[in-house]
């Protein structure tokens, strides 16, 4: 698993792990969860969620993550109001999140040596200027 595999490359000892949590089955993960996507019954105090365009079923540690490791003001308010499943995958998923760099072929939590910047040509002066 590349989430581990970035955990091992830097030294850190925990390990993430899907398996026992997804017996089960995987949860339903709102991936843009901003107060746009959600409905208030001031009444009877329920909410609802109506919006499912970025929503995908993953294991629960996505769930928990999402929802505690912010800090957008509105997903903190979210997660008092719903119950979502505890995990103890999300402090390795957060240490390895820092580290994880997408390539353009897909290739993640490859480790990536710092190197001097590539030379980029400078703009002459006068090509920057409206004729």
């Amino acid at each position: 698993m590349q989430l581990n595999n970035v955990l091992r490359s830097i030294g850190i000892d925990l390990r993430v792990n899907f398996k026992s949590e997804t017996e089960d089955g995987l949860v339903l993960c709102l991936a843009d969860p901003n107060d746009s996507n959600f409905m208030i019954d001031d009444k009877e105090g329920k909410m609802w969620a109506i919006d499912f365009g970025h929503a995908c079923f993953l294991p629960p540690s996505f769930v928990s993550y999402s929802l505690t490791r912010t800090s957008r003001v509105f997903i903190q308010r979210l997660a008092r109001r719903v119950n979502y499943p505890p995990s103890d995958n999300v402090r390795a998923m957060s240490i390895a999140s820092g580290r994880l760099i997408i390539f353009n072929d897909n290739t993640l939590g490859a480790v990536v040596k710092r190197s001097t910047p590539p030379k980029v040509p400078l703009m002459a002066a006068s090509n920057l200027t409206e004729d």
